[in-house]
């Protein structure tokens, strides 16, 4: 890897993950899948120019580890699942998704979902912030 080819944050991670759930909201029923990709990609891409004009990404640094680059991904990329996940079942209706087990008491499932999507969130922008990240 060159030596600034790392300028992803959590913040991207978000805006990328909130662009395919554009996408996939405004496609039509039965659209075919080149629609999908060109939509898909149009919403991707959209997002995340606007997103990076407001808020720069701030460069890499040279000294972080490719395994911490990889820890980085995962714990935004679950955590950022695991918050939508909660936030959507929090707004929608899904009786499957209930937990009926003695001692969890309604709604347990989306309390666990966004603690641990807040605390992935967290512990991926540490990361982000204090390893692969420059200082200022």
């Amino acid at each position: 890897m060159g030596e600034h080819t790392f300028n992803i944050d959590t913040l991207d991670v978000m805006v990328i993950s909130l662009g395919v759930l554009v996408a996939l909201g405004i496609l039509p029923e039965g659209a075919v899948l080149m629609t999908e990709k060109v939509v898909v990609a149009a919403c991707l891409t959209l997002s995340l120019t606007l997103k990076r004009l407001l808020i720069p990404t701030a460069r890499s640094s040279p000294e972080s580890s490719l395994l911490s680059r990889m820890l980085f991904l995962f714990f935004s990329i679950t955590g950022t699942l695991s918050t939508f996940a909660g936030v959507a079942l929090t707004f929608l209706e899904a009786p499957e998704a209930e937990l009926r087990r003695p001692g969890w008491p309604e709604g347990r499932l989306v309390q666990v979902l966004l603690v641990s999507g807040f605390g992935l969130l967290g512990t991926s922008v540490l990361l982000d912030r204090l390893f692969l990240r420059r200082s200022p």
